[in-house]
């Protein structure tokens, strides 16, 4: 995000590179909990979260 902020050039890129990031980070929440690592309230907790940051990256490619 620091990256897309200051090369305005490349921010596009770097913005699609963070939500490569988020995905990966959804699919680790996923399996964590599938394999019962975590519970289901903070499964529901931190996949709520990702979801807003996946709102508002989405936001900032569709505006750059």
């Amino acid at each position: 995000m620091a990256l897309a902020n200051k090369v305005r050039s490349k921010r596009k890129v770097y913005l699609e590179e963070a939500d490569g990031y988020l995905q990966h980070c959804k699919t680790l929440n996923n399996l964590s909990f599938e394999t019962k690592q975590i519970n289901k309230g903070f499964y529901k907790n931190i996949d709520k979260k990702l979801s807003g940051i996946g709102r508002m990256l989405g936001g900032w490619i569709k505006k750059s």
